[in-house]
């Protein structure tokens, strides 16, 4: 399936994925796509796939086998996502596409904003170490972003809040800290 979340108080869009979706323009042979699995994100008890295309490596796919049980009970879109109904089953288990024997959700997000996001939503304490915090100044753009889009208000200030007191907005206040 392919989500489509626009922001904040948006309704979602579903949208069943084709086998012929990545064609090129004028019968063109489009770049063979590659599909691969998150080196950090892949519990093998996991229950549904996410798959967002990467930013880093071109016509990749990375897939984030993960508990939709996490997803529905940390983020209200998640849970409304995956509990819309089609027919008598949920959408997430009526999906058409299937990765590993598992549902597969297409997401619009960058794998890499999507793993930062995934991250936190695991592992929230992930950013109360100082040390933690500075290894995902990388990635905290993209969570910050998707925490916007997926209604986790709460999470972004707390994440908000920790960077201002870890990283002084003055060199005297760095100082301070050294």
């Amino acid at each position: 399936m392919k989500v489509d979340a626009n922001g904040p108080g948006t309704s979602l869009a579903l949208r069943i994925s084709h086998a012929n979706d990545n064609k090129a323009v004028d019968g063109a042979a489009a770049p063979a796509q590659v599909d691969k699995q998150s080196a950090t994100l892949w519990f093998g008890d996991g229950n549904i796939v996410l798959s967002a295309p990467s930013d880093l490596a071109a016509n990749t796919t990375i897939n984030f086998c993960v508990h939709s049980g996490v997803l529905r009970s940390r983020c209200q879109v998640f849970a409304d996502m995956l509990a819309m109904p089609s027919g008598s089953q949920t959408a997430e288990m009526n999906s058409e596409e299937v990765y590993n024997g598992k549902p597969r959700v297409r997401m619009q997000d960058s794998a890499e904003d999507l793993e930062a996001f995934l991250k936190v939503l695991y592992d929230p304490w992930v950013l109360s170490s100082k040390k933690r915090i500075t290894a995902l100044l990388s990635r905290t753009r993209g969570f910050l972003s998707l925490a916007d889009k997926y209604n986790l208000y709460g999470m972004k200030g707390f994440i908000q809040n920790s960077l201002e007191i870890d990283w002084p907005k003055s060199l005297e206040h760095w100082d301070i800290m050294d």
